[in-house]
């Protein structure tokens, strides 16, 4: 096993646990594939932000089976919404688990259309994630 196979299942081994709702009550569900985003190019050059409030529906393999927007914006709910869908967890031991997260989009400052403009993704786990970019100015002739 390479030493970045290593660092990757020590970190998914100490990801924190969701605690997940379901028919039989509570129960520990881990983070174990975390597919990250960009800020939607639309919502920078709008200067839309603000928090998206999502609930994953979990299978016990593991997959994420259905993605619902509790709030949000939706060009951001969007982005999120396809992020997550793509998670993916370990521990539900239920035929389906439950779980919400907040995931934030932050703009910082400006930079012009044509220029590299980069966001950023912080996943801080076991609920939250934040996006942060720098807002775009579109110029018009």
């Amino acid at each position: 096993m390479t030493t970045f196979l290593k660092r990757l299942c020590a970190f998914a081994l100490a990801m924190p646990s969701l605690y997940t709702a379901n028919a039989l009550g509570q129960q520990p569900v881990t983070v174990s594939r975390i597919v990250g985003l960009e800020y939607p190019w639309f919502a920078r050059i709008a200067v839309l932000q603000g928090n998206v409030e999502l609930q994953a529906t979990i299978s016990r393999e593991g997959a994420v089976k259905h993605v619902r927007v509790v709030s949000g914006p939706k060009p951001l709910s969007d982005a999120a919404a396809k992020s997550l869908s793509q998670w993916a967890f370990k521990g539900c031991s239920a035929n389906e688990c439950t779980a919400s997260f907040v995931f934030s989009f932050v703009l910082n400052g400006t930079c012009n259309a044509g220029t590299n403009c980069p966001s950023s993704f912080q996943a801080d786990l076991p609920d939250k994630v934040t996006v942060t970019a720098t807002g775009i100015n579109a110029i018009v002739n």
